[in-house]
Order: C-alpha cells, then structure tokens, then sequence
C-alpha cells in the first residue's frame, strides 16, 4: 500500500501508525541520508555500578538502627 501526504503532516501520521497499529514505514536508503542529520543523537546511558559488598553492610547497619529507632518510639509511647 502507498499513500502521499503533505510533507508537514507525515509526522503525525507516523505517529499514529506507531502508536494505534503497531505499523512501521520502510525508507529507502536515500530518504534515510534526507533525514538522518535531522534525527536527534541518543544520549549514552549511565553505567550504574552493581552495590559492593561494604555497601551492603553500610545498608545493613542503617536499617538495624531504623529498626532501632522504631523500637525505642514505640517504647516512649507505651511508657
């Protein structure tokens, strides 16, 4: 199937072919080059390092004294 459309609205109608019907546009190696400087870079993704082992234990002690500090609060309030 082909269709044509006035140049503003191919973008829009992209859009609606993406998001309500799944669809894709095959182009053409030449419309690629067309467009391809206009195209926006994506941005590198942040490397997230995995916890250590002393992050673990940092994370440990300070849920302890959470725990701790939710003891002593309900102690002050019974006494």
């Amino acid at each position: 199937m082909m269709a044509s459309l006035p140049e503003e609205n191919i973008d829009k109608f992209i859009r609606v072919l993406q998001k309500n019907h799944s669809a894709s546009v095959e182009l053409t190696n030449d419309q690629y080059l067309q467009i391809a400087n206009t195209l926006e870079k994506p941005t590198p993704k942040k490397i997230m390092a995995l916890p250590t082992q002393e992050d673990n234990e940092e994370l440990l002690i300070l849920e302890l004294e959470a725990e701790a500090l939710g003891l002593e609060l309900e102690l002050l309030q019974v006494a």
